[in-house]
């Protein structure tokens, strides 16, 4: 009877896969203690999965990371035998594993690998329209977020996605006014460092050193109504106010006025992307007022756009998944992704959350390592990537300081953290 698990079949030119074949069919080809590679691997992870041996014992690190059948490997293999009856010719336990350890082991597993399936992934969110994009001052990670848009050129946006099309960028909010109202797509992305307090992060106007746009976006709205009323007074209090608390002259507020009250007849639907506004959903419908947008999505959570740079798994390693066994903790998150139809070889993420704000690092590794591999983990990610013969992609991933996870845009858990009004 041939190997039916994933765990013990492995690649077809897999050596350690020839060897567990032989094992499992002929007596001389047997794996006893002392011995030491990946064939061993998959019989230390089989036993880990299933149970054996009982905590709290289990195999020790040093075995696991050499590949060793040492003591503690032999004891755990024991164990198990002795759970199932699993007899030698002189009837009784040894520590060897032959023809029907084996064969046990690998009914177990495949058992296991069918309850524990990921199940089939979700059919694409259908494209429901356009948007232009717009991105600040969000410095170095530029780059980066830049070529997410251009090369995978969709935004989730809830139930659906966006084509989106030529990026744009804004160093303050009165360019960012400017660009609005250049822009003739209907819904326009904000890309932008942002937070509860202050909103969307980003000087006034050039010379300023004021950022909270969130503290005044009722001001301006405020100001904006009332030239739309014709009652708005050029010298008054509200102008001067709202001018000191900006940091800018009053002729500079005049004017971000002005462009206000004409963004505000394109009616445009707002994307915004940037950290954890929606705490502040007071905050949100503001903006959404000065605007006034018929709709505004937004998230309360961080917002990463994390590179993708697949390294090979090394000689010695059977799979990305053996590295799965890291714990996540709050700072420093670990996903092992598989494909479950199996076209793709397995490919782990792991990000590193450095400051508690923007400063992330990023690493992956691929079981198999192409760039049909990487274009393809981008494409099952994403939906698409233009970029050919990639060796790397861009993902956003919504990350909660609460969780031990991430999530990416085609995933239910992105879009049960996108908000809007």
């Amino acid at each position: 009877m041939p190997l039916t698990s994933n765990n013990f079949l492995g690649e077809k030119a897999d050596p350690a896969r020839t060897r567990l074949e032989r094992c499992l069919t002929l007596d001389p080809y047997h794996i006893p203690p002392g011995s030491k590679g990946p064939e061993v691997a998959r019989i230390q992870r089989a036993l880990a999965i299933l149970g054996w041996p009982p905590p709290p014992v289990e195999i020790d690190q040093s075995e696991l990371d050499q590949q060793f059948y040492g003591d503690t490997t032999a004891a755990a293999v024991a164990a198990f035998k002795r759970k199932w009856g699993i007899l030698n010719y002189e009837n009784k336990i040894d520590p060897i594993v032959g023809i029907k350890t084996l064969t046990r082991l690998d009914q177990m597993m495949a058992d296991w690998e069918k309850r524990h399936a990921p199940p089939p992934p979700s059919p694409p969110p259908p494209v429901v329209g356009a948007a232009g994009v717009q991105i600040g001052p969000v410095g170095v990670r530029r780059s980066i977020i830049e070529s997410y848009y251009r090369n995978c050129g969709l935004e989730t946006v809830g139930p659906g996605q966006v084509t989106t099309g030529v990026v744009q960028s804004y160093s303050t909010f009165d360019e960012l006014l400017d660009v609005l109202l250049a822009r003739n797509e209907k819904q326009q992305i904000i890309v932008n460092h942002g937070n509860r307090f202050k909103g969307l992060i980003i000087p006034f106007a050039r010379g300023t050193r004021f950022d909270g746009t969130g503290n005044v976006i009722f001001d301006l709205s405020l100001l904006a109504d009332q030239e739309e009323q014709g009652t708005l007074d050029p010298k008054g209090f509200g102008v001067l106010d709202t001018s000191a608390r900006m940091g800018v002259s009053p002729q500079t507020t005049l004017g971000m006025v002005h462009k206000l009250v004409e963004i505000r007849k394109k009616q445009l639907i707002l994307h915004f992307r940037a950290c954890t506004i929606g705490v502040n959903r007071g905050m949100v419908s503001q903006y959404k007022e000065a605007f006034h947008a018929p709709l505004v999505t937004f998230h309360s959570s961080r917002l990463f756009y994390v590179v993708v740079r697949p390294a090979q798994i090394k000689a010695g390693h059977t799979s990305a998944g053996e590295f799965a066994k890291h714990t996540s903790t709050v700072k420093k998150r670990y996903r092992l992704f598989q494909d479950p139809i199996g076209l793709l070889s397995d490919m782990l993420i792991g990000v590193v959350d450095l400051d508690g704000h923007t400063n992330v690092e990023s690493g992956s590794l691929m079981d198999n390592r192409t760039p049909d591999e990487v274009t393809g983990w981008a494409q099952f990610l994403l939906r698409q990537w233009r970029q050919g013969n990639a060796m790397e992609f861009v993902v956003p991933v919504m990350w909660e300081n609460a969780e031990l996870t991430f999530h990416c845009p085609l995933e239910e858990g992105w879009r049960q953290k996108l908000e809007w009004m």
